[in-house]
């Protein structure tokens, strides 16, 4: 067989899983391991969380199952992400897509229920893997759709680019180095549970794909006449920093951020200003993640320190995050 650092991986959590189409998923019916919430709870000696019931769903998602048919008057709202939105560090009640289903239905609700906030989260996600998730969910008569995808496309890109990988995964079988070389993005892609500190050059997903690959995915929801909101993922170091108010911008000032950016540094300034220039010619509003989250901390920074603080490590958000 290959060489030990060409073979599949063997140390991932038990709820992922190898797939022919995305790389790697949620495996139906595993119970989430959650490695980064049991080293939140060390750090802080807190009880750990019973995960028993923190089981993937059917359709491969860390949620409750959907009722099939659509129950009539029920809305739907799919959230595409990464780690940050399948809730790595957080129990099932506190990730992103529950508080803001209980938030929508006035409470904790029974299924059916009248707002269905479905989370697809994937760790080490793209957009490259989130359009495939958007094109298969389709048949779920979705209402409403939220892009969080980007902590995850500005990683380092180890073993070649999603671009690149993609069709790789596409032509597996046909050749072996094909095949080795997603070996090597799955290894990369299903060990990954650390950020990569420092943001490179070659991210897995350039800033010029990183705009087509949201575009598509608001042309399939305007295709469906989908509801959609897009967020900037906010991060552990924004508060340290002096942060560009994206939505405070003129055109003019943001085109030139984005340009700047793709003729240069390619930072994790130029994904959000990407993100913010699709997002307003494209007529989507966009979610300012850091400079929220940077106004509730400069409002009570005692509040939101120790097991308060707001992320369980430099990119996933904690209960209070």
């Amino acid at each position: 067989g290959p060489p030990p650092d060409q073979r599949a991986p063997t140390n991932y959590p038990e709820h992922l899983a190898f797939d022919a189409a995305l790389g790697w998923q949620l495996t139906p019916g595993a119970v989430n391991q959650g490695p980064v919430l049991r080293e939140w709870e060390a750090r802080w000696g807190l009880p750990p969380a019973d995960l028993s019931d923190d089981v993937i769903s059917s359709l491969g998602f860390r949620d409750d199952e959907l009722a099939t048919p659509k129950p009539p008057q029920q809305k739907r709202i799919l959230v595409l992400g990464d780690s940050s939105v399948f809730g790595s560090g957080v129990v099932i009640s506190q990730t992103f897509s529950s508080r803001l289903e209980q938030s929508l239905n006035g409470g904790e609700l029974p299924p059916p229920r009248p707002v269905e906030v479905i989370n697809a989260g994937v760790p080490a996600y793209t957009t490259y893997q989130s359009l495939v998730i958007l094109r298969q969910a389709r048949s779920l008569q979705l209402d409403g759709l939220i892009i969080y995808n980007m902590n995850s496309d500005m990683m380092a890109a180890r073993g070649g680019a999603d671009a690149q990988l993609q069709d790789g995964i596409r032509q597996m079988g046909r050749s072996q180095s094909r095949s080795l070389r997603l070996m090597s993005w799955l290894r990369y892609g299903l060990t990954f549970i650390r950020p990569i500190p420092t943001i490179t050059r070659t991210h897995r997903v350039s800033l010029e794909e990183y705009a087509e690959n949201l575009s598509e995915m608001i042309d399939i929801a305007q295709e469906d006449g989908l509801r959609t909101v897009l967020v900037i993922p906010p991060q552990r170091g924004d508060a340290e920093h002096a942060l560009v108010d994206f939505n405070g911008l003129d055109d003019t000032l943001l085109r030139q951020l984005v340009e700047y950016e793709q003729a240069g540094p390619r930072s994790q300034r130029g994904f959000r200003a990407v993100m913010a220039w699709v997002g307003r010619q494209r007529g989507v509003p966009v979610v300012d993640g850091p400079q929220h989250l940077l106004a509730l901390q400069q409002a009570d920074p005692a509040a939101y320190s120790d097991e308060r603080a707001l992320f369980v490590d430099a990119i996933h958000p904690s209960a209070s995050g």
